[in-house]
């Protein structure tokens, strides 16, 4: 089926359709384009392997031959729904996943509408708080290609340290001494303190203050340790920073599993780091991962996005009890998740989570977290 009477061959009848003569471009890509509304000087500009001359040649094709080309269209429209309604039936599980994903981005969207509706009901100033956590800012940076210096990495640490087993807004009040406590956040003056120093001065000073935690002695004794092998990784290659971005090229930058080795991994875990800890670093460090806290463990289970295996009880704020590796990974990607799906940083909707949940924030039930969940999923279907 080919034009014997084209003056010049911008079009041509190949492979059972009309194509730009010597190029890979349907003609149908600029009908479509054409009939959009779109200039032929857009459409050049839009298809840079043609030219300006071809693509009037073939707007041209088309409005001396539109009946003959508009039948083609329409055939080509046909024979596509009958492949496809073909391959639904030779290949049904697959279809009904790609439905189901498709649900579960629009549930999740859903999801996220309605947490920010009841952060702006109940907290009005969130993201002033979010803000104010600087790690959203310390991402941006990050991916803006800051570096930090040892003194800031060890700042790093040690507010991720700070945060466990304690109500964040204690540390907050006193933030601004800190500085003067921990020598400037000198990482090489940490690294060579006694742990006497740590049980007769710095615990003190926390209780007086009423920012101390049970675990705060054993935390800060342990950050030592954590201190004298960043020092020395430092000494080796540079920066303490290095310990980090070198970890994550390993892990084939796959920051939820650079979490997990800080945390649990014989090789590269500090003795002051468990998961969350270790995330909570990588977060203040401009690291964009999810902090799977005892929080953001019971709000990804509440909404149904992750399975526990272990949580016997969820009355009132109780979370999963021993989530396995597994477990820590998915609340991690699910967080992810819910921001490649809302266009946010991971960390602006780990922290969003987190003020859900934590005492600092609106402190939301297990159960108030599931009626959140459940609009959304009613609004979804």
């Amino acid at each position: 089926m080919k034009d014997e009477n084209m003056n010049k061959a911008y079009v041509e009848w190949r492979d059972e359709g009309y194509w730009i003569a010597n190029s890979r471009v349907s003609l149908d890509t600029i009908v479509y384009a054409f009939l959009d509304g779109q200039s032929p000087e857009a459409i050049a500009q839009s298809l840079p392997a043609l030219t300006l001359e071809q693509v009037y040649g073939a707007i041209a094709f088309y409005l001396a031959h539109q009946t003959e080309i508009e039948t083609s269209l329409e055939k080509a429209k046909a024979d596509f729904e009958t492949k496809r309604k073909a391959s639904r039936k030779s290949d049904p599980v697959f279809y009904q996943k790609l439905a189901d994903a498709r649900c579960r981005v629009e549930t999740i969207q859903i999801l996220w509408s309605h947490i920010e509706a009841r952060l702006n009901s109940s907290l009005p100033q969130w993201q002033e708080h979010i803000e104010h956590f600087g790690q959203v800012a310390a991402i941006e940076e990050r991916i803006a290609g800051r570096t930090w210096r040892d003194d800031e990495v060890f700042e790093g640490l040690l507010m991720a340290v700070l945060s466990s087993g304690i109500d964040w807004s204690k540390i907050e009040k006193i933030r601004t001494e800190l500085e003067d406590v921990f020598f400037g956040f000198s990482l090489e003056e940490y690294a060579a303190l006694p742990d006497t120093r740590i049980a007769n001065y710095i615990v003190p000073w926390f209780k007086e203050r009423k920012a101390g935690s049970l675990p705060l002695k054993e935390n800060l004794i342990n950050l030592i340790r954590a201190a004298r092998k960043l020092a020395e990784y430092s000494k080796t290659h540079g920066t303490a920073e290095r310990y980090f971005t070198s970890l994550m090229h390993q892990c084939d930058n796959d920051l939820k599993q650079v979490a997990l080795c800080l945390g649990l991994s014989n090789k590269y875990k500090f003795p002051s780091l468990g998961v969350p800890v270790a995330a909570e670093a990588l977060k203040n460090l401009g690291f964009d991962v999810a902090k799977p806290d005892r929080h953001i463990l019971r709000a990804m289970g509440s909404f149904g996005l992750v399975r526990f295996n272990r949580w016997p009880d969820r009355s009132k704020n109780k979370p999963p009890t021993t989530p396995t590796k597994s477990e820590l990974y998915k609340t991690m990607a699910s967080v992810e998740e819910v921001a490649v799906n809302t266009g946010k940083h991971v960390g602006f909707v780990d922290n969003a989570i987190w003020l859900l949940c934590a005492k600092s924030g609106l402190n939301l039930s297990n159960r108030e977290l599931s009626e959140i969940a459940y609009k959304a999923h009613s609004q979804s279907l």
